[in-house]
């Protein structure tokens, strides 16, 4: 199951890193408005947060079948960029955010073990986008041969990704170890008497605080790269490396952490949580002064604080 939640997550994470900066390359034609690629991203976070209230009853219907289902929603996704056309890209993030949100639900249901194989599959997306890239013809401007090589892999490895969670072999305790039945009401009651208690209420801050970050690293901050001209290697190229680095980092910290973690049992969370934040800031007051406060939205050659080398 690992393997396969390490593939779909492959395409889905490193499609992020790339969407805006590839739509934005189809805005430069002509074909489609500018910054779609954000309100896509936009509407599969929205639609992702929404429709996880709702999940559930198709959850206990489909089981375990619900993973390879969900994983069409993906691939359908992908395939969009074959056919670029701003209203289906649309539609088809709806269906995104959807199947995003039964994915993560049916992972919930299926898993038995804390397996977690999204950080290090963001190093081979990386890898892969810095492969295409750094072979393209063209250092500025986007071929379209070069998105369907991009989006072909993604859509495949999406493909291998729900063959896999296709073939997973029925829990044994599926259907039987259960608990109560809860109606959908039930459920969302349940939901939000959580959600309004004081503990939830403190901890969502840091959850929103997270998927403000998510939509920054993944979306915002690659973007800013590649559409940053004063660097001279390719832009491009530049957006796989800094996915590769961003996995790697993500890899890095969890082995560090979970190693202090058994040698050092007094350690305390608060003292991570700060450590995290001083390294959070330094990373966006380094962000700040090396790129021009334009370039998450429009190519420019204007540079930050500093010049680039």
């Amino acid at each position: 199951m690992s393997i396969g939640f390490f593939f779909m997550l492959f395409a889905a994470q490193s499609q992020n890193f790339v969407e805006e900066t590839i739509l934005n390359s189809y805005a430069d034609k002509g074909k489609i408005p500018y910054h779609v690629g954000y309100i896509s991203m936009a509407i599969m976070y929205g639609v992702s947060t929404a429709s996880v209230l709702f999940v559930a009853p198709i959850i206990d219907i489909l089981k375990r079948r619900a993973l390879p289902i969900a994983g069409f929603g993906y691939a359908l996704f992908l395939l969009s960029f074959f056919y670029l056309n701003e209203i289906f890209l649309f539609i088809t993030s709806v269906i995104f955010g959807f199947s995003r949100s039964v994915l993560y639900a049916a992972m919930g249901f299926y898993l038995t073990s804390n397996s977690n194989p999204n950080n290090s599959s963001l190093v081979g997306g990386g890898i892969l986008l810095f492969i295409i890239f750094h072979n393209s013809n063209s250092k500025d401007e986007i071929q379209d041969s070069t998105v369907k090589y991009i989006y072909g892999a993604f859509t495949g490895v999406t493909i291998f990704a729900i063959a896999i969670l296709a073939l997973l072999r029925k829990p044994l305790n599926d259907g039987k170890a259960r608990q109560e039945k809860q109606s959908q009401a039930q459920r969302l009651s349940s939901t939000f008497r959580l959600f309004v208690s004081k503990k939830m209420l403190y901890i969502s801050l840091p959850f929103t605080y997270i998927g403000i970050t998510f939509a920054f690293w993944s979306g915002i901050y690659p973007t800013t790269i590649a559409q940053t001209n004063k660097f001279d290697y390719n832009t491009h190229s530049l957006t796989g490396i800094s996915a590769i680095a961003t996995g790697m980092g993500q890899v890095l910290a969890g082995l560090i952490f979970g190693f202090l973690n058994s040698k050092f049992t007094n350690i305390r969370r608060d003292f991570i949580v700060l450590f995290a934040t001083i390294l959070h800031l330094l990373v966006y007051v380094a962000i700040y002064i090396n790129f021009p406060k334009d370039a998450p939205l429009k190519k420019t050659c204007e540079t930050g604080i500093i010049e680039p080398k």
